[in-house]
């Protein structure tokens, strides 16, 4: 199994936790059902970017062009790009009279810090500017990751552990046995091992 290949399992699993999470903490704030989804909150509870704004319509439009018709708000969550939430969790617009963009204050600090209930000792830490700039370095490694995976770009053996990592503890903030299970069954770094990788060069092991 090629390196890059062996991470994509834990890849797949960590995005699903992390946009199912992401979410369920939205729908949960503004107690609409998740099968009708929060797309329609854009503008009329959730203020984001223009830019941010194009994103979302460009991927709803998407889907609906695919689908041939308008997505349930599951499927909205489940077929997003991973940037959608890296999107969210970062800053948006903190500029002069425009504090209803900054998604800080606004997406962060008001409900979506709710979908890491294990970051932090308490609510408080979690709001704190540096937690969510701290984590949203973590996913954005982690979407870097996936990118390269998903493009069949070679992986240094040297970084898996490192992803391996980055994942387990993104799941750790979330559901700790989510977490557990990841690095229970994740095949990527017995794959990019030094004795993995003698084996195969012995013809021994056929990666």
């Amino acid at each position: 199994m090629h390196v890059s290949s062996s991470l994509l399992p834990s890849i797949s699993f960590t995005e699903v936790i992390l946009g199912n999470a992401m979410n369920e903490a939205i729908c949960n704030f503004f107690a609409t059902d998740p099968e009708e989804g929060w797309i329609e909150l854009v503008d009329d509870g959730i203020d984001l970017t223009d830019r941010d704004r194009e994103t979302v319509s460009g991927e709803y439009a998407g889907m609906s062009r695919r689908l041939r018709r308008a997505p349930t708000g599951n499927e909205f969550v489940g077929k997003s790009t991973l940037g959608i939430w890296v999107m969210l969790l970062d800053r948006g617009d903190s500029g002069p009279g425009r504090g209803s963009l900054n998604y800080h204050t606004q997406i962060w600090g008001r409900y979506l810090n709710e979908a890491f209930p294990l970051y932090g000792r308490s609510r408080e830490d979690r709001v704190r500017g540096r937690a969510r700039v701290a984590l949203l370095e973590r996913v954005r490694q982690f979407s870097v990751i996936r990118n390269r995976v998903a493009h069949h770009n070679p992986m240094f053996r040297k970084d898996v552990p490192r992803a391996v990592e980055n994942m387990a503890q993104i799941l750790a903030y979330i559901d700790g046995e989510a977490s557990t299970h990841l690095l229970d069954n994740e095949m990527a770094t017995t794959a990019a091992s030094p004795e993995t990788r003698r084996r195969f060069l012995d013809g021994e092991w056929h990666l």
